[in-house]
């Protein structure tokens, strides 16, 4: 595929299924799970956020992203972190379809990353998510012919760094550079360029190995491990049987479930590995391609099974080398009818795959995400739900903000620091127990919840004049604030021992009203 139309029909198709699968993101982009977080760490932080470990490892990437929104508006935070990874996802693909790498059908496979069944809960949903995805760009310059112009050459190296730096996925990468160096130290044209992509990558992946002993407690944590026991008796077996499904989806799921399916899944890999190993014997044209892909896919697959149990995201690389090894295979037969009708049926399950996915449920982030980011700033210290079900981010007061001095507010008796004024228009509606099953993120340093006191989140309607909201337990001591001008009226989350409490209003020149219990 050497024209550049040809690549840009490819990423725009990319594109196409990237608006398909989260149609209602590209509409009103919101922040999912861990995105707040790595957004709040570079909203406190700034650049420092950068070597914070997440989760047990680095993960520059999406930081990086995160610290490009910083310049702008808090509102447009979760906007330019979607589609600021909605650009790099495309930028893999587009790196994926090079003339500078020797791959059969590359539309197919660089579609295949957004294609695939499991791509549905990588792509699109959260810009945390962009570290599954960069290591494609790691593997096709692993393959890719050197360019001829020395600026390409030093971006390829910054590239490989803060991809090496995200996720860790160089870990199971690093060796394949290692190897393609030692293969190709006699070639004038190739041995220096690759021996600096190996000590870089080797040199990242060290790095991550590093900082994941050094948070193994954290890592664990974040993790939830599932019951996987890798010396179980047929625990590879049932690990295989669970990875068809989720390649396979949404066949899968039926053909290779229960007793005969999981019959039906030993004897599909089965094949499978006997099929590729014959291949990488008898061919030599794409030998190291492959066995890269599968060291590098089978090593997530397997370490991320160890780690938390069999999940469909650690097949999401496996399930890309499905189709680049279909791809690999085809080019193999001699008869331009068969290589179509192959073409054809690669391009029919990828349909399948993206047809499925547009069934799928997505997360329902926090809609109202301008009007929480517009007191930011005002000097109070809140706390923001965002999608799904579960996340919170603390937000710390600012000291510029008009209503800093309010900040200390929390534990003290209302009646003895502020005048009341009266009434205000406005109820309580509802107030509920949070479910904090995702709050407690302890190794993000912050965002963590370790109060004795439940979390309760009350709602409610208010005055228009209302800017923000107080909330006391019936003694009046002040338990948290809240904010208001929201649709459904104000909202706020807060630390109490029972759902017992007061709600003041905050006007916007300060002035402090009553109005219910």
């Amino acid at each position: 595929m050497e024209y550049p139309q040809a690549r840009l029909a490819t990423v725009l198709i990319a594109a196409v299924i990237f608006v398909l699968r989260v149609p209602s993101y590209v509409v009103h982009p919101q922040f999912v799970a861990e995105d707040g977080i790595l957004w709040l760490q570079a909203y406190i932080y700034g650049l420092e956020s950068l070597f914070l470990p997440f989760v047990g490892y680095l993960s520059v990437a999406p930081r990086l992203i995160a610290l490009a929104a910083l310049p702008f508006p808090e509102s447009y935070a979760p906007a330019i972190c979607f589609y600021g990874t909605a650009a790099v996802d495309l930028f893999i693909v587009w790196l994926l379809t090079s003339p500078r790498l020797d791959l059969p059908f590359k539309p197919l496979i660089a579609l295949a990353v957004f294609s695939t069944g499991q791509a549905s809960h990588i792509i699109g949903i959260a810009f945390s998510a962009v570290q599954w995805v960069v290591p494609f760009g790691a593997i096709a310059l692993l393959l890719m012919r050197p360019s001829n112009r020395q600026a390409i050459f030093v971006l390829e190296i910054m590239f490989l760094a803060v991809v090496g730096l995200t996720g860790p996925f160089a870990i199971f990468y690093a060796l394949p550079f290692v190897i393609q160096a030692w293969l190709l130290r006699n070639d004038q044209a190739q041995s220096k360029r690759m021996a600096i992509f190996a000590v870089v990558v080797a040199g990242c992946a060290a790095l991550q190995v590093l900082t994941v002993f050094t948070n193994l407690e954290a890592s664990l944590q974040a993790s939830r491990r599932a019951e996987f026991d890798p010396l179980a008796r047929w625990a590879w077996a049932e690990l295989t049987n669970m990875a068809m499904q989720y390649i396979f989806m949404p066949v899968g799921q039926y053909v290779f479930n229960g007793f005969n399916g999981f019959v039906a899944g030993l004897f599909v890999t089965s094949a499978t590995i006997t099929l590729l190993m014959l291949y990488i014997f008898r061919s030599s044209r794409y030998r190291a391609h492959l066995i890269y892909m599968l060291m590098f896919a089978g090593g997530v697959l397997v370490s991320g099974s160890i780690k938390v149990g069999p999940q469909e995201r650690y097949v999401y690389h496996l399930g890309v080398f499905i189709i680049w090894f279909l791809c690999c295979l085809t080019d193999e037969f001699a008869r331009t009818q068969v290589r179509r009708a192959c073409v054809a049926a690669i391009a029919v399950l990828e349909l399948l795959f993206v047809a499925h996915d547009f069934r799928s449920e997505r997360h329902k982030g926090e809609r109202e995400w301008s009007r929480w980011a517009s007191v930011f700033r005002s000097g109070l210290p809140i706390t923001v739900p965002v999608g799904p079900e579960g996340w919170y981010l603390n937000i710390p007061a600012d000291r510029n903000g008009h209503l800093f001095p309010m900040s200390d507010w929390p534990g003290k008796n209302i009646s003895a620091i502020t005048q009341v004024t009266g009434t205000c228009h406005g109820a309580i509606n509802s107030v509920r127990r949070l479910d904090e099953v995702n709050y407690a993120f302890v190794s993000s340093r912050m965002n963590s919840y370790t109060g004795a006191d439940p979390r309760w989140m009350a709602a409610g309607s208010v005055d228009p004049s209302i800017d923000a909201i107080v909330i006391s337990d019936q003694s009046d001591r002040v338990l948290g604030f809240g904010v208001a001008g929201l649709r459904d009226g104000w909202s706020a989350v807060y630390p109490a021992r029972d759902d017992k409490i007061k709600a003041f209003g905050i006007s916007k020149d300060g002035k402090v009203c009553g109005f219910g219990d």
